[in-house]
């Protein structure tokens, strides 16, 4: 039986490989947190809705994004829409559900 990989693996590994190829990518966090503040609860947006996963700069100065899924994971709407308009205005753009796939994106487009 075969375990599955959490989201959380799968970015640390990506990051370690560009860490190791020496391409200039960064965590990006976003999602919602909530802040109780006496008797009031806040929600507080952290980020744009549907940014990806990873963001990096390749060598030549296009943006990279890299949204991470595992498993049965699909790409919310604003997540392909993301992706699709950086892809539109020239940036490098993917989703990948495992590292190898992310090595041959990347070698792919020659970052």
């Amino acid at each position: 039986m075969r375990i599955q990989q959490k989201e959380s693996e799968l970015i640390s590994s990506i990051l370690e490989y560009c860490q190791y190829k020496k391409i200039m990518i960064w965590r990006n966090q976003s999602g919602m947190i909530f802040i109780k503040d006496k008797d009031k609860t806040r929600a507080v947006r952290l980020g744009a809705k549907g940014v990806s996963d990873l963001i990096g700069v390749s060598k030549n100065g296009r943006i990279i994004c890299c949204e991470c899924k595992v498993g049965k994971g699909k790409l919310t709407v604003a997540q392909n829409d993301f992706l699709n308009e950086v892809n539109l205005r020239g940036g490098i753009a993917m989703a990948v559900f495992s590292l190898e796939e992310f090595i041959r994106q990347v070698k792919y487009e020659g970052i």
